[in-house]
């Protein structure tokens, strides 16, 4: 797949998310940032960072697989 293509999905995909989740998935995700940073910047706890990335990976695998049910292929 094309770069291009991927970058595409996964701003689709991100548009789609409440901003909270949003926002501190593309902070740990695409800046990596670690938690305490993530803490910092957003004026949370580290338990706070840790809760909203499980979160909000979990509704990027679902709202990735109902967009594009071929990725749900081998995910588990």
């Amino acid at each position: 797949m094309e770069r291009e293509e991927v970058a595409r999905i996964t701003q689709r995909v991100l548009d789609e998310l409440p901003e909270i989740f949003r926002t501190v998935l593309v902070l740990r995700e695409f800046e990596e940032l670690g938690y305490q940073d993530i803490a910092d910047v957003l004026g949370i706890s580290i338990g706070t960072v840790e809760s909203r990335l499980f979160r909000a990976r979990a509704r990027f695998k679902e709202r990735l697989t109902a967009l594009y049910p071929e990725f749900g292929e081998g995910w588990s």
